[in-house]
């Protein structure tokens, strides 16, 4: 089969006409803006619909690095006063975080799966 065949049918006397290079520019443009909004749309309606998200599982390590650079913050702030008492709560959560961290790596039994 030759070009001319593929393009022009010969039951129809319809000819294939190339567009020009912005008339595709504009079509792929269009294409792609109405699959983004889908695809919006699409992860929008998922996350409204399934409430089974379920959020990422930080380790006790991470966020006592997280709790550092949140410290060095506090730190390199200016204002003395309330940044002492903002200090203190950070100490207060490594504190908890720390407790966390040694529970966790305690040995269990299988009497504590039952209470």
């Amino acid at each position: 089969m030759s070009i001319d065949e593929f393009l022009n049918f010969p039951d129809e006397n319809v000819i294939y006409k190339v567009s020009s290079d912005d008339k595709i520019i504009e079509e792929l443009v269009g294409v792609f803006n109405s699959e983004n909004a889908n695809e919006s749309n699409k992860t929008d309606n998922v996350d409204e619909n399934d409430d089974s998200n379920e959020l990422p599982i930080i380790s006790a390590n991470a966020a006592l690095e997280n709790l550092n650079n949140v410290r060095l913050f506090l730190l390199q702030q200016e204002e003395t006063v309330e940044i002492g008492r903002q200090l203190k709560q950070t100490d207060s959560l490594e504190n908890f975080i720390r407790k966390k961290k040694i529970r966790s790596m305690m040995q269990t039994n299988i009497d504590m799966y039952f209470h």
